[in-house]
């Protein structure tokens, strides 16, 4: 629905080995961190490890395995979530800090009020960017 605006331009970050990107919204109203699925993050075709793949928003870091049961917190339309997860140590060698990345947002979300006949309706949506990787503030 809003693909292009998933991945926020200038927030692509590598501290280690991990790799975060802040993500917003590709729906048009709030929704409970239940709803958050199958999230993908990948920089130049070297995926961050699933199982080490977090979600942080409103002041807390969740590991993607938390979201399910979380219907009572949410992610409002205005609020960027920071998408993160683990390289490998090759993929991290083999990234030239200078040079421009393809970065790769991918996430899937349930929208609860939607019936889809067998169940709730989930909606994947993705994003592509071209980004430099950001200096940290130390």
């Amino acid at each position: 629905m809003m693909r292009d605006n998933i991945i926020e331009p200038g927030s692509l970050r590598l501290v280690g080995n991990t790799l975060s990107v802040k993500v917003h919204m590709p729906w048009y109203r709030a929704l409970p961190l239940s709803s958050v699925c199958d999230l993908v993050l990948d920089i130049d075709g070297h995926a961050v490890a699933p199982e080490s793949v977090h979600w942080l928003i409103n002041g807390t870091n969740f590991a993607a395995s938390e979201l399910p049961p979380l219907h009572d917190q949410w992610w409002f339309v205005t609020d960027a979530a920071v998408l993160s997860g683990t390289l490998s140590d090759e993929a991290v060698a083999s990234l030239d800090l200078a040079a421009d990345h393809a970065v790769h947002v991918g996430l899937g979300i349930y929208i609860p009020y939607i019936d889809a006949g067998a169940g709730t309706l989930l909606v994947h949506e993705g994003d592509r960017k071209t980004l430099k990787i950001e200096k940290s503030a130390a």
